[in-house]
């Protein structure tokens, strides 16, 4: 009898301890678990064994019969050498070699280098035998791919090898042989089809990055002939493509080209040598290759819409658990793989690539695309951490705007110094920390914003927008690069020539503003300007498109008006220089007085709707609104900046020439504390340092508590209004908000001992001969840093003596009327 375990059991097995003992039910089942779990792990290492060996046994009849093969081609080889290039030697011959080759084994090569040079001897029979035959094509492409390999061996000679890929692969050594183009462009097809598909572009990369000499700097010359040689390999599969254009094959052989060259991190090779080398050859199809960069652009908008779609479909994930973590996963790697593709090495590439090519993009129509891969690829640039532009500084800046912030020495007296006129906010970057940018794409970065704003390139962008200046995708397009710019730079627009360019081009000024006022108008009450305006978060798709185009717009145009003259900004038109004997008229104002009203209205309903979105209430908004928020805090806070720059612009125009009607300008909805004036406290330097917009509530210290508690949300509001747009709030309520806080502060100093001779006082005593002196040295910040205090002078006389009287007031209007006199006496020549 055998037993359940496969034990022979020779005789029964009784127990003698009387009855059987019976478990229950739980025991009975964990024991049968275990079981199962037991007979489980025999079966998986009974399977695993036999795989193992699988392996095993086929790597060694592998290897058995690779050994046998090359026994029998050294055999046919030396009793046929005579007869190699006929037909059935060179199909025996061609069959094993591609069977048994390998880079490991050294006399393989020497095998792969003698069947070459029968064969280079008399190709013609080969390369016919291609064009016709699948098989032979097949066996040819498998020869190519052994040569190709055969070059990256560190002992073997590239000279046969190389010979070889140029035979069979340069159209002007096979049409010597297949005279029907048609047939040739087919087989050339096929054959950079098989290599690239075996990562032909990756092993021309490696080859280059081991065989090129150090390079310094960008060259046009090759610095070895190996070099030459492996750039015209690296550009045959470009030059067949563009003949053979209207194929999908030859989109394949881009996209590969690009993923695998263009997009990677360049190398010196790459970046001196064979971009350069590209950018100036004739047979480079930079056209073709910007229609597959738009294929990929569309794709990846296609693909980027679809997982919106998937994050707004919350109740379907939550549904189904696996169904979620599938469309998670699949969901991060259609993502991963387009940001991938459009690199900061991508976007510096292109701009080398169009060095000769800008003149092919208007006669293919392609410009609009040209400038949408800018932008797809130009967010990369916010990686780049601050320090760069203090090592990267423009050797001058434009300040000739009034509004501009005059603490720009450095980022440091920025934060501790807050401005009086423009907001200055903490433009940190939310992107990767500035460690996990290496050096060589911090570079890469810093050397395409500086092609980017060349004066060719300019120029060619603006010159050819004009007959594309309605179209939507291009005024997106270039608000998104001038945007990612701003928020990299805040001094972008006055050191980038691409940005001070399209200010000073009214036409695109004038699309931006339209296209946005099209958009409210299209949408109504769900456009993302109105719902700013009310003090809500637009939807992600809106922000994307909107805030680019607002921001650009504020930005550019506030360049733009200190720059005109009170005429040129009413005038419709304006008289130039003649040419030719006619005059000739330009628009030099963008807007008409009307359409300035309408935009001064919108800007200031967007301002006081930004201002509430940068100091949020508890109550009235979602967890999901602030997240936004706190991810884009660096885009809201730019957003901020550029509207209350270019509002403050246009109400100063306003001031001087009084083209808005009466009481446009003040709001009566806004709730300040009027009669509570100490609830804005304006004058503590140390809590308004504190007051940044569209970031987190952070821990308080002790000298924070020290001036008192924290500020609530309607007083940061309050004061963020008063300091940037004090106008919305009528002149008679901000007189009363100073009074309030001129005599809250009083009270604050004095308290209650505001009597004759009460309270605390600055006794200073000074010379009449030496007015001017004394009051210098006695007032000085040293001396007396807090001067809100009462003052009570006592003067001393020529004889030294001093003068009879007690200070009530009067003697102090005396020191500061004698004062005054001296300081503006000719004879001491402080005022010319």
């Amino acid at each position: 009898m055998f037993g359940f375990d496969g034990e022979y059991r020779r005789r029964p097995v009784q127990s003698l301890g009387g009855a059987s003992h019976t478990c229950d039910r739980d025991t009975a089942i964990r024991k049968a678990a275990l079981e199962r779990q037991k007979r489980n792990e025999l079966r998986q290492k009974a399977n695993g064994a036999v795989v193992l060996q699988s392996y095993a046994r086929s790597f060694i009849h592998r290897q058995r019969r690779k050994r046998a093969e090359r026994e029998a081609f050294d055999a046919y080889l030396q009793l046929h050498r005579d007869r190699v290039n006929e037909d059935e030697s060179m199909c025996f011959l061609l069959r094993r070699l591609s069977f048994f080759y390998s880079s490991r084994v050294a006399m393989d090569s020497g095998r792969l280098i003698e069947i070459c040079q029968q064969i280079l001897r008399n190709p013609s029979r080969l390369l016919q035998h291609s064009a016709h035959d699948p098989i032979w094509m097949l066996r040819v492409c498998k020869l190519l791919d052994a040569c190709l390999l055969e070059l990256s061996l560190p002992q073997s000679a590239g000279a046969i090898p190389l010979r070889m890929l140029e035979t069979f692969t340069t159209v002007a050594a096979v049409e010597r042989y297949v005279e029907d183009e048609t047939l040739l462009y087919k087989y050339l097809d096929r054959v950079f089809g098989f290599l690239i598909a075996r990562n032909y572009f990756v092993r021309l990369r490696q080859l280059l990055d081991e065989k090129c000499p150090p390079l310094d700097g960008e060259t046009l010359q090759a610095p070895s002939l190996m070099a030459e040689a492996l750039l015209q390999l690296l550009l045959r599969p470009l030059t067949v493509a563009r003949r053979i254009s209207a194929g999908e094959q030859s989109k394949v052989f881009c996209q590969k080209f690009i993923t695998e060259i263009l997009a990677t991190p360049h190398t010196d090779p790459i970046r001196y040598f064979v971009l350069p080398n590209l950018a100036e050859s004739a047979e480079f199809p930079f056209a073709l290759l910007m229609q597959s960069l738009h294929f990929l652009l569309e794709s990846n908008s296609v693909t980027r819409s679809a997982a919106e779609s998937t994050d707004l479909d919350e109740e379907i994930k939550r549904s189904s658990l696996f169904y979620g973590v599938i469309q998670s996963s699949e969901v991060k790697q259609c993502k991963s793989q387009p940001r991938e593709l459009f690199s900061s090495f991508l976007l510096n590439s292109l701009l080398v690539l169009d060095r000769k090519q800008l003149a092919t993009l208007e006669e293919s129509n392609l410009l609009i695309v040209y400038v949408r891969l800018i932008a797809e690829m130009m967010p990369n640039i916010l990686q780049l951490p601050k320090s760069t532009l203090r090592n990267h500084a423009a050797p001058h800046r434009h300040t000739d705007s009034d509004e501009d912030d005059d603490s720009d020495e450095s980022d440091e007296d920025e934060d501790d110094q807050p401005t009086s006129r423009t907001l200055d906010y903490d433009m940190e970057q939310p992107c990767r920390p500035v460690g996990e940018l290496s050096s060589k794409e911090r570079n890469c970065l810093l050397e395409s914003i500086a092609i980017l704003n060349e004066t060719q390139r300019v120029d060619f962008i603006v010159q050819q927008m004009e007959p594309h200046i309605e179209n939507a995708q291009l005024i997106y397009a270039l608000c998104e690069i001038c945007h990612n710019l701003m928020i990299y730079n805040k001094h972008a627009v006055y050191e980038y020539k691409l940005l001070y360019t399209l200010a000073f081009t009214p036409k695109f000024v004038r699309a931006v503003w339209f296209k946005l006022a099209a958009e409210s108008t299209q949408l109504g009450f769900s456009a993302p300007l109105t719902l700013i305006s009310k003090g809500v978060v637009p939807k992600q798709q809106g922000v994307d498109r909107t805030i680019p185009l607002l921001a650009t717009f504020c930005m550019l145009f506030g360049r733009l008006l200190p720059t005109l003259h009170d005429v040129e900004f009413v005038e419709q038109k304006l008289l130039v220089t003649p040419i030719q004997a006619a005059i000739q008229h330009v628009r030099l104002m963008p807007f008409s007085i009307a359409e300035i009203v309408q935009m001064s209205k919108t800007l200031k309903d967007i301002s006081l709707g930004l201002v509430e979105l940068a100091f949020r209430s508890v109550l009235g908004h979602t967890d999901a609104d602030d997240k936004k928020l706190r991810q884009q805090k660096q885009i809201w806070a730019n957003l901020l900046n550029v509207v209350v720059f270019v509002l403050n612009q246009i109400h100063t125009r306003d001031l001087r020439l009084g083209f808005c009607p009466e009481a446009h300008w003040t709001v009566s909805r806004l709730d300040l504390p009027l009669d509570r004036p100490t609830d804005l406290p304006l004058t503590h330097s140390s809590r308004m340092r504190g007051i940044r917009p569209f970031q987190p509530i952070r821990d308080f210290t002790r000298e924070d508590f020290e001036n008192g508690p924290p500020m609530s949300t309607k007083q940061k509001r309050s004061i963020t209004i008063l300091r940037e747009i004090p106008f919305v709030v009528a002149f008679n309520k901000r007189v009363s908000i100073l009074q309030g806080l001129v005599a809250a502060n009083k009270m604050r100093i004095q308290g209650h001992q505001q009597a004759f001779l009460q309270g605390p006082s600055i006794m200073i005593t000074v010379r009449r001969s030496h007015l001017y002196e004394d009051a210098y040295d006695k007032l000085r910040p040293e001396n007396e840093p807090d001067l809100r205090l009462k003052f009570r002078v006592q003067f001393v006389s020529s004889l030294g003596l001093d003068e009879a009287g007690i200070d009530g007031g009067g003697v102090f209007r005396e020191f500061l009327s004698e004062l005054i006199k001296t300081a503006f006496d000719p004879n001491r020549g402080f005022f010319m």
